[in-house]
Parts: structure tokens; sequence; C-alpha cells
């Protein structure tokens, strides 16, 4: 009667494995999302520079007028 409670390794392996390919599919993202929001930062901070060297070269001229 409960012979069909028995599982193998196999059967455990093929119910698991769509629960597996999620997570590692998760991992992946996530993984690309911490990439992207490294570069946005270091975007950010790219802009943020070529606004202060844009400040500065402004106001130099701005004194020497």
């Amino acid at each position: 009667m409960l012979d069909w409670l028995h599982l193998s390794g196999l059967s455990i392996f093929l119910l698991m494995s769509p629960f597996i390919v999620i997570a590692i599919l998760l991992f992946a993202i996530l993984g690309f999302l911490a990439k992207m929001t490294r570069q946005q930062k270091l975007i950010i901070q790219q802009q943020q520079e070529l606004i202060r060297l844009t400040v500065k070269e402004q106001v130099q001229r701005r004194t020497l007028k």
C-alpha cells in the first residue's frame, strides 16, 4: 500500500530539478542586477564629477572676466 511513496534517488532528482533550475536562474538574474547596479553607480559618479568640473570651469571663467 505504501509502495507508491517509495521514491528512488532518480525520481527525487527529477522532482527537484525544476526547482534547482529556477534557483540557478534566480541567482543568475541577481548577479546580473548587481552588476548593472555597480555600473549605474559608476556612471552616476562620473556624471557628478563632470558636473563638478564644468561648474568649476564656469566659475573660473567668470572670475577671469
